[in-house]
């Protein structure tokens, strides 16, 4: 964004000056020679207001008579931008100061005015970084990659809100379908955390009619299953739910494509654990349920 300098057009020679000084400085400027013709003056001069940060108010005798510049001040502090009081000239009558900036510091200093300045556009750039962050962005504004994120937020958001069994069902029809993406099982497997053992056991039984006993090395996992095979002495549990209980309520949940026994050695195949909770770790054991 630029400065805005607002100044008596009597006062040209010195407006230039500080111009050039302030562009030496890598400061941009308004230039109201910018303006087209035919076009309304005070249309284009508040569109400037309106893109400027800032106002430099060049202070002489010339500038305190002119109306322009009290309409330019005046509208910069009524968008609560900040105007900078420049005194360059020690005869003006500092009375004739609008009333709205009387109590503001002036400077008689060009560096200090640079300084202000400066810090005041890049604290300004930094608040429209910060909205710019934060505003909700047009489809037609995001690339493939954002566009594929916010949907993948959105799809995670209503996964989280899904009642129990509803997430039971789609847990068990994307391991079926072999549609078992991390990012769809995560948070199904996540809305089971916190339910008592007797729901977590009465809607499994719709969807799982095997049950199996897991034993791993960080415990004793409940295991559901769609389907048991037994063939040449290798023993696999299908499309599989596992819960981790504690104090009658599911404190981890994991999904499966398969638990496999073969030569004494157990299995998981595919396995989807929610993250940060308990992981499954090492499995040590697999009992059929009513097994001693």
């Amino acid at each position: 964004m630029a400065a805005y300098i607002s100044h008596s057009e009597i006062d040209d020679a010195m407006v230039t000056a500080l111009r050039g000084g302030l562009k030496a400085q890598n400061i941009d400027t308004w230039d109201p020679t910018s303006m087209g013709t035919g076009l309304s003056r005070s249309a284009q001069v508040r569109e400037a207001i309106g893109n400027c940060d800032v106002c430099i108010f060049m202070v002489t005798q010339s500038s305190l008579k002119d109306p322009w510049c009290m309409a330019e001040v005046g509208a910069f502090w009524g968008a609560g931008k900040r105007v900078i009081v420049f005194m360059l000239d020690p005869k003006a009558d500092e009375s004739l100061i609008p009333p709205q900036l009387k109590g503001d510091l002036p400077t008689t200093k060009f560096e200090k005015v640079v300084e202000d300045v400066r810090k005041i556009i890049l604290e300004a750039d930094e608040r429209r970084r910060m909205e710019e962050a934060r505003r909700p962005r047009k489809v037609s504004e995001m690339t493939i990659e954002m566009l594929y994120d916010a949907l993948a937020s959105l799809r995670s958001t209503a996964l989280d809100s899904l009642p129990m069994g509803e997430a039971m069902r789609l847990i068990q029809e994307h391991i079926s379908h072999d549609l078992a993406e991390v990012e769809v099982m995560q948070p199904l497997i996540n809305r089971l955390v916190g339910v008592p053992q007797v729901f977590i056991e009465g809607a499994a039984s719709r969807y799982w009619p095997k049950s199996f006993t897991l034993t791993t090395n960080t415990g004793e996992w409940q295991g559901f299953a769609s389907r048991f095979t037994s063939y040449q002495l290798i023993d696999e549990y299908s499309n599989c739910l596992l819960i981790f209980y504690k104090d009658k309520s599911c404190a981890a949940a994991a999904a499966a494509n398969s638990v496999v026994v073969q030569e004494g050695k157990v299995r998981c195949d595919g396995l989807i654990v929610n993250p940060g909770l308990i992981d499954v770790g090492e499995t040590i054991q697999l009992l059929a349920k009513g097994d001693a």
